[in-house]
C-alpha cells in the first residue's frame, strides 16, 4: 500500500486519494477504527468503496472518526500528524 500524503481535503481527487481510502478501509477491515462498532465499520467501507478516488463525504467521516479516535482534532481533512497515523 502507498503512503497517504498532505494535505488531502474533502473535494479532492485523484492517486493520493485512493491511496487514502485504502488506508481507510483496512484500518476499518481490521478494527482499528470503530472496533465496537463492526455493522458501522462495514457500512462505512462500502460507502468509501463507492467513492472510488473522490474525497467525499465517506471519507470525510472516515478521517474524522481517526482522527478523534487518535485523540487529534476532528476536522475531516489530512493534515501531518492525521498522515503521520495513518501510515503508522
Amino acid at each position: 500500500m502507498n503512503r497517504v500524503i498532505h494535505p488531502l481535503k474533502p473535494g479532492s481527487d485523484g492517486a493520493g486519494i485512493a491511496d487514502l481510502q485504502a488506508a481507510l478501509a483496512a484500518l476499518l477491515a481490521r478494527g482499528a477504527i470503530l472496533p465496537d462498532a463492526p455493522d458501522d465499520s462495514r457500512a462505512l467501507r462500502e460507502a468509501i468503496a463507492h467513492e472510488a478516488g473522490r474525497y467525499g463525504d465517506a471519507t470525510a467521516k472516515a478521517v474524522s472518526i481517526a482522527q478523534h479516535e487518535a485523540g487529534l482534532r476532528a476536522t475531516g481533512a489530512v493534515d501531518v500528524e492525521t498522515a503521520a497515523r495513518l501510515n503508522a
